[in-house]
C-alpha cells in the first residue's frame, strides 16, 4: 500500500513537472509562430520591399505566394495547437494531448515543405528579380517628368535601394544606358538622382551640370544579400520551431503516458 502511494506520488510529480515544461515550450512555440505569421503577412502585403517586384501583376511567382500562404497557415495553426496543448495539459485530457501531438507532426511536415520550396526556388527568385529590375530600368521615369507623384511604386523602391546602398544599376552604373529617356537624350552624364549623393524630388540628374558624385558600384550583390538574409531569417525561425517541437513532442508523449499510468 505504501509502495503504491509512493508510486502515485512520483507519477503525480512527473505530471506536474511535464505540465510546467510543456507550458513553457508552448509559450516559446507561440512566439515563433507569430513571427512566421508576420513573415507571411509581410510577403503578401508589404508594397515597399523587393517582394513587390517579384510579385508583379503581369508576372506572378507562384512559389513566393505559396510560401507566404504556408507561413500564414502555419502561424495560425501554431496558435490553435498551443491552445489545445495547454488545455490538454491543464485539464489532463488525453485525447487533446493526442490531437496536440498529431498537429505537431503535421506542422513539422509543413515546415519541411516550405524549406524545400525556398531552397529550390532561391535562384529562380533571383533571376526573376533581376529581370524585373532590368525592365524597370528601361521604363523608369517615363518621359523624364520631375513630378514625384507620377512615379510608380516600383521606381520608388529602386530609388530607395540605390540611395540607401549607394549603388547604381544592377551590375554597375552603365546599366542605365538602356533607359528609354536617357537613351533619347544621348547624354551619358544623366542618371537617376538616386544614383548620386543628393536628396531631391527630381527623377533625373546630370553628373556634369551639378558636379555630383555618381555611385559606380552595382546593386546586384546587395540585392542578393538582402534576399539571402530574409530567406535565412525565415528558415532560422522554422529551424527554431522544429527544435522546440521536438522537445514539445517528447514532453507531450511522456505526459500522455504518465496521465494514463495514474488512471
Amino acid at each position: 500500500m505504501v509502495k503504491l502511494e509512493v508510486t502515485i506520488m512520483k507519477v503525480e510529480d512527473k505530471i506536474q513537472i511535464l505540465r510546467f515544461f510543456l507550458m513553457v515550450f508552448n509559450g516559446v512555440f507561440l512566439v515563433l509562430g507569430f513571427l512566421l505569421l508576420g513573415s507571411g503577412l509581410w510577403i503578401l502585403f508589404d508594397r515597399n520591399s523587393f517582394i513587390t517586384l517579384i510579385r508583379a501583376e503581369d508576372q506572378p511567382i507562384e512559389p513566393v505566394e505559396f510560401v507566404a500562404t504556408c507561413l500564414l497557415v502555419i502561424g495560425f495553426v501554431v496558435a490553435v495547437v498551443c491552445f489545445i496543448g495547454c488545455l490538454g495539459a491543464y485539464k489532463e485530457i488525453r485525447c487533446l494531448l493526442l490531437m496536440y501531438l498529431s498537429c505537431l507532426i503535421i506542422i513539422v511536415s509543413g515546415q519541411i515543405l516550405i524549406t524545400f520550396v525556398l531552397l529550390i526556388n532561391k535562384n529562380k527568385i533571383n533571376d526573376v528579380l533581376e529581370k524585373e529590375i532590368h525592365l524597370m530600368i528601361t521604363t523608369y521615369g517615363g518621359n523624364g517628368t520631375t513630378e514625384p507623384d507620377n512615379n510608380k511604386n516600383e521606381w520608388k523602391i529602386l530609388d530607395a535601394v540605390q540611395h540607401n546602398l549607394e549603388c547604381c544599376g544592377i551590375y554597375n552604373f552603365t546599366d542605365w544606358q538602356i533607359n528609354g529617356y536617357i537613351a533619347s537624350l544621348n547624354d551619358s552624364s544623366v542618371y537617376p538622382c538616386s544614383c548620386f549623393n543628393i536628396t531631391t524630388s527630381s527623377i533625373f540628374c546630370s553628373e556634369t551640370e551639378q558636379n555630383l558624385h555618381l555611385y559606380k558600384k552595382g546593386c546586384g550583390k546587395e540585392i542578393d544579400d538582402w534576399l539571402s538574409e530574409n530567406i535565412f531569417g525565415i528558415l532560422s525561425i522554422g529551424l527554431g520551431l522544429t527544435i522546440i517541437q521536438i522537445f514539445q513532442f517528447f514532453i507531450g508523449v511522456h505526459l500522455f503516458r504518465n496521465i494514463g499510468r495514474r488512471i
